[in-house]
This record gives structure tokens, sequence and C-alpha cells, in this order.
């Protein structure tokens, strides 16, 4: 389970999806979960556009290592149809970029800290590109 976080582009890249694996979207879903994890995510997460990002509800969980939470400061302002206000995304996407990353007790080297950089910069160009397009994401929380 995880915040899953699907930005401008995510249609066009399903539909490039199944084309590229000679697949309808029913054929897709009736694949074992592991199967279409493969598929779907890896693919997307991989893409050249910028427009998918996963925060697993586990230690890998960015907003957690910010002091922040998917939950309660984020799932409050989705829309019924999983967009956010642009204007308030922007003061979510501040809390982002400005919050310290706190260091877990289980790190034991520097990496961790490395892994949670590069995220956080993955995610506030996703969020960046969006603000600029006046585009919210889409959140599945």
């Amino acid at each position: 389970m995880g915040a899953d976080v699907y930005f401008y582009g995510y249609k066009q890249a399903r539909k490039r999806i199944f084309k590229k694996h000679k697949l309808t979207e029913n054929q897709l879903y009736n694949l074992p979960e592991s199967k279409q994890t493969d598929i779907i995510h890896d693919e997307l997460a991989t893409a050249e556009e910028p427009f998918y990002f996963r925060d697993s509800y586990n230690e890998s969980n960015l907003l957690w290592v910010l002091g922040l939470s998917w939950w309660v400061d984020v799932l409050p302002h989705v829309r019924k149809d999983g967009t956010i206000a642009i204007s308030t995304l922007k003061k979510i996407r501040e809390g982002i970029a400005t919050r310290p990353i706190v260091k877990l007790p289980s790190w034991e080297d520097e990496d961790a800290l490395i892994y949670f950089t590069e995220k956080r910069k993955d995610l506030l160009e996703k969020l960046d590109n969006a603000i600029k397009q006046k585009k919210s994401p889409v959140f599945s929380l």
C-alpha cells in the first residue's frame, strides 16, 4: 500500500503500455497482481515523462521522514475527482521542500539520506511541472 500520484500524461502512458504489451485493460487486470505491478508501476516510474510518483507506506515513505503525512497533510485537501487546488498544491510543495529529512533509527549509513534527498528532488520536480502547467495531479491515497 502507498500513496500514488498520477501527473498529467498518465492516461496517454497507459495507452502506450497497453499497445506495447499487446494487452487490453481487461487482459492486464486478469494477470497476477505481481505481473500487473511489473508492467504498470515499473514502466510508469521509469518513463521519460514525469507523471507518476509512488510513496509506499513503510520506512521508504518520504513524507514520513519529513514529519508529514499523506493522510493528515494531503488527503483533507483532495477533492472528489482526486485533484487538489493549485494554490493548495503550492503550499504542500513548500512543506515538502523546506522540511528537514529526519534520520530514522533504522538507518545504518548515509545511503538512506541520499535516497530520500533524491526522492524529494523527484517529487518536487513533478510538483513544479504540475504547478507550472496548472494541472493538478490525481492522488490515490
